[in-house]
């Protein structure tokens, strides 16, 4: 009896989920495109209200074609094609609207959903935890927690959200060696195994739309025979994340211990505040975060580098269709024990990631890097640092991912500093 009331009220929220989102049409520009585009989700607004999910199907897929590239759009398009059978076409569509972080944890939900159609019920569990752990809505929580209370059964539900990876690569210059240092840059080239773990979990706060954030990450790099350059980074941030109609403003904590060959290298306590919201303007998502962190060095060759580092971040996010762009630029500000190792450093940086589909994800990046040294009694310092990044994901079934990179790094200094570095990495990982 107790297991048929169970399955009774979990058919019941998922009946609820899965209704249409709808889109406020004076967020449209009033070009042709863009008009054409509201008309085709209007339609396909009504068709759905009716229970024609076929041409409300057609029509959200017009509007997508006529340039609307909405997270309420794709969420319709996964709704219909859901219930219409096209679980392939609905998977697609909840992953487009994953993207968008205001919509991803109801995306998560649904995929769920999808999974235990497919009778994946491993994939099932995986999508229901990232729905519980990242919601800030207390009904989508309780429709989480109502589906892997159903597929666990007496099991005690395990709310945390769990990524592992472990990854082969090779580095041509593990120490950063000079150019210009030809005869010590040789025999600095490396393998390396590098492992990733990621813990996280939310909890409610008080009010509504807020939650409490606990992240725990780990990172390990240990090369073949270049023990000497092996880095080992633990941390933890706690987060109180705060929903408006508008902004996510999200505040808090972290600490981070990293050490560098056999020994603790630094430890840093920070600060962290960052504000999220939409620019209607060029259509795209903004986040503003500042982080201030003490940099306590454990080494005492390197006090000299003990002190603040402030750091202010502006970035922009586009998304249209099977491709999202994301620009930045970061601020950094040192005030270290000693002057002359304090530089100021501007950066900017530009993501693409393409998606041609749901089983496969290539990103390209680049980044560059100024830092200003003010050196007291001496010519100032000056470097520039370019990074260039290529990237190759696989999804496979039940949360695993395959993982090939290549980054590139060039290095010029007015202090004959002067270093070029390329690395190769394959990783395979998994979300619990």
């Amino acid at each position: 009896m107790l297991m048929t009331s169970r399955i009774i009220i979990f058919l019941c929220l998922l009946l609820l989920s899965l209704g249409p989102c709808g889109v406020s049409s004076s967020a449209q520009d009033n070009d042709i495109e863009a008009t054409r585009a509201s008309v085709f989700f209007q339609s396909g607004m009504e068709a759905f209200k009716r229970g024609a999910f076929e041409p409300a199907l057609q029509s959200f897929l017009q509007a997508e074609a006529a340039g609307m590239a909405k997270p309420a759009l794709y969420y319709n398009i996964g709704v219909c094609s859901y219930k219409m059978g096209q679980y392939d076409q609905a998977e697609k569509a909840f992953q487009q609207t994953a993207e968008f972080p205001d919509m991803s944890p109801l995306a998560y939900y649904n995929l769920g959903l999808i999974s235990l159609k497919l009778s994946d019920t491993q994939n099932a569990l995986s999508w229901f935890n990232r729905a519980y752990a990242e919601a800030d809505d207390e009904k989508l929580r309780i429709m989480a927690a109502a589906a892997l209370d159903f597929l666990r059964k007496d099991e005690k539900k395990d709310i945390w959200l769990k990524f592992g990876s472990l990854g082969l690569g090779y580095d041509d210059n593990a120490a950063l060696v000079s150019q210009t240092e030809t005869l010590q840059n040789s025999g600095q080239d490396d393998f390396f195994i590098e492992a990733l773990g990621h813990l996280s979990r939310s909890f409610t706060g008080q009010s509504a739309g807020s939650a409490i954030q606990l992240n725990m990450n780990a990172y390990v790099m240990e090369y073949f025979e270049l023990d000497d350059y092996d880095v080992a980074t633990v941390g933890m941030n706690l987060r109180y994340k705060k929903k408006t109609d508008s902004l996510q403003i999200t505040a808090g904590g972290e600490y981070w211990i990293t050490g560098l060959g056999n020994e603790l290298f630094e430890q840093t306590p920070g600060l962290i505040l960052q504000v999220q919201c939409p620019l209607a303007v060029i259509k795209a998502s903004g986040r503003f975060r500042y982080r201030a962190g003490y940099i306590d060095i454990l080494d005492s060759d390197y006090e000299y580098l003990e002190g603040w580092r402030h750091q202010a971040l502006a970035e922009s996010s586009w998304k249209r269709s099977a491709y999202r762009a994301v620009f930045a630029y970061v601020l950094e500000v040192n005030d270290r024990d000693e002057h002359d190792y304090s530089p100021t450093r501007h950066s900017v940086m530009g993501a693409l990631h393409i998606q041609p589909s749901e089983k496969i994800k290539i990103s390209l990046g680049c980044s560059f890097r100024r830092s200003n040294y003010d050196i007291r009694g001496g010519s100032d310092r000056e470097e520039d640092r370019f990074r260039a990044d290529l990237g190759l994901t696989l999804y496979m079934k039940k949360g695993w991912e395959i993982k090939g990179e290549y980054q590139y790094t060039n290095n010029v200094s007015t202090y004959d500093y002067d270093y070029s570095r390329n690395m190769v990495t394959f990783s395979i990982g998994k979300i619990f």
